[in-house]
This record gives structure tokens, sequence and C-alpha cells, in this order.
């Protein structure tokens, strides 16, 4: 892949970043394997992931009343070093990968399908399972929020608390795995200098997203996250 044609894939996925708060890994993630090996395109899609979240959340910090809902933000910063100690350790992840894209993308489509299934009650031990599983997804995949995404729509969540739980996950998450790699001896000044390759982009591109964020209504947000989650669960497929 040419260097244009990266910075155009990771200009369309700040201005989702800040259109729906997640999408910057599931479409950047894939895109940095295709240029670079796993252990330094997960570094790049974290670090990207986190400058354009730390953004979005500086701007709508008077819009939204961020939460840090700890039965999903703990599991997950469990879950991650686990999959990051995978991804560097196992020479074939690809059963585990063909696992996670297959159930990503059946429980979006799921979420998609036209009736509405609202999960009631409280239910913390399975939002405990989500959390880690994310994880451990995000730990291998720099994707930590695909299934809490998802079951947040499920509970019947609407957009602003959606965003205002899964942006501090991401952002925590994305702190931890460059925590852990940088532990395990994984970064170096070339990563560092990429990752400043598209910071510029990156704002103008958040700033953008934000607008239409801003504009779009609690429906048309939650089939668009589904739809992302799905394209997530493909893209984890084919790598």
């Amino acid at each position: 892949m040419n260097e244009p044609l990266l910075l155009a894939g990771i200009c369309l996925a700040a201005s989702l970043s800040g259109a729906f708060g997640l999408a910057f890994p599931l479409v950047a993630g894939p895109l940095f394997l295709l240029e670079y090996e796993p252990s330094k395109a997960l570094l790049l899609t974290a670090s990207c992931t986190l400058l354009s979240n730390l953004l979005s959340a500086a701007i709508l910090h008077q819009t939204i009343k961020y939460e840090l809902r700890w039965t999903l933000l703990a599991p997950v910063l469990i879950g991650v070093p686990i999959g990051t100690e995978l991804l560097t350790r196992l020479a074939n992840a690809s059963g585990l990968r063909v696992g996670f894209g297959l159930l990503l993308i059946a429980t979006a489509s799921f979420c998609l399908l036209p009736w509405r299934f609202v999960v009631k009650g409280e239910h913390r031990a399975l939002e405990t399972i989500v959390g880690i599983f994310s994880g451990v997804i995000g730990g291998m995949f720099a994707a930590p929020v695909a299934l809490p995404a998802i079951w947040l729509n499920l509970r019947g969540v609407r957009k602003l608390e959606i965003r205002a739980i899964l942006q501090p996950l991401i952002i925590f998450s994305q702190v931890e795995i460059i925590a852990v790699m940088g532990i395990t001896a994984s970064i170096d000044a070339a990563a560092a200098q990429s990752v400043l390759l598209y910071v510029p982009s990156l704002v103008a591109e958040v700033i953008l997203g934000i607008v239409a964020f801003n504009r779009i209504s609690n429906e048309a947000f939650g089939k668009a996250v589904n739809v992302l989650v799905v394209i997530t669960g493909f893209a984890i497929l084919i790598r």
C-alpha cells in the first residue's frame, strides 16, 4: 500500500472516530497491518486511536458527561495484556482470529435485524465477561470497544451515554496497550515518528466527524455502530 492511500484511509478512520467514538481502530488497524508487521501495526493503531479520542473528548467534554463504568473498564484492562501476550507468543493465531471475527459479525448483525431486542436488568456478571473478551480483542487487534458497543446497544443505551461510557474505555485501554508494548520493548523511534506523520490529518478529520456526531439521530447512530462492528469482524477474519 502506498503512503497517500494509507493516509486517505487514516483520514477516513479519524472522521469516523470523531462521529462515532469507536471507529478508528476498526478501520485503521487493518490498513496499518497491510503496511507494517503486527506489533508495529498494533502500536500505530493504539497511538493514533488514543490521540483521536483525547481530542474528541476534549472537544465534547461540555456536551457529554463521561463515565468510568468499572464493570466494563476493569475487565477490559485485565484482558488487554492477555491479548498482547497472545499476539506476541502465538505463532498461529488464526483460530482465535476467526472466532473473534465471527463473534463480532454474528452479534452485530443480530442487532441490525428489524425487530428491537433489549436486554433488561443489571447483568453485571455478563457485563464483566463482555469486558474481559473485549480486552483480549483489544490487546490482539486494538479494537477493545467492539463488543461493549454491541452490549450497550442491546441494553438500549442512547448515543450520548454510549459515547460517555466507551470513550474513557478506549482511552484507558490504548494507554495500557502502549505501556505493555513499551515494557516488552516493542516501541522504537521509527514507530513514534510514524505516529507524528498522521497527527495533522487526525486533528482535522476528528473535528469534521464531531460535527456529524452532533447531527446524527440516536437510531442512525446505533445502526452505524453495528455496521462498523460487522466491518471490524470481516477485517479481523481477513488479516
